[in-house]
């Protein structure tokens, strides 16, 4: 329950479709966001990632129905041009994963015998592990505890052999 009625929601947005399109662009501003931040911040490509990552499993446990929304059949079915846009927004984000990690390969920092786009998509399973149990399993696993394990591991399976 986050408090707010449908009369409050309207007086902002002329129907649900807008409310979704403006979600949509609240994603993409927060996921560009994210991405230049994690940037600035990061001095390799690997903290690049760990930093990225958390920042997208808090935003996670935060508002644990953004995956809920993300995945809807409001925003996946019908509408072809939402549908178009998401899959544009997914794209753009998994090319900077790919950039970052094909500069990785290049330092060192990232094991050369996988594809790129193969480790990307591993960094995205991480983070996408952690949605559905927020929604099903509440409390049978440490969700916390879990991500620390998850990043362990993504950093043991791209690091060098």
């Amino acid at each position: 329950m986050v408090g707010i009625v449908p009369s409050a929601l309207y007086k902002h947005f002329k129907n649900k479709s807008k409310i979704i399109d403006g979600l949509l662009d609240l994603i993409e501003v927060r996921m560009q966001a994210t991405l230049d931040e994690a940037k600035q911040k990061s001095g390799t490509e690997l903290e690049f990632f760990r930093r990225l990552y958390f920042a997208e499993v808090a935003v996670i446990f935060q508002f644990s129905a953004a995956p809920v929304i993300f995945f809807s059949s409001d925003v996946l079915g019908g509408k072809t041009a939402r549908r178009s846009r998401l899959k544009q927004i997914a794209q753009r984000f998994f090319a900077e994963l790919v950039k970052m990690i094909e500069k990785g390969q290049i330092s060192g920092a990232f094991r050369k015998d996988i594809a790129a786009k193969n480790l990307a998509l591993f960094f995205i399973g991480i983070t996408v592990q952690i949605t559905m149990p927020t929604q099903f399993i509440d409390g049978e696993v440490n969700l916390r505890d879990h991500s620390e394990l998850a990043w362990n591991s993504f950093v043991e399976a791209v690091h060098p052999k």
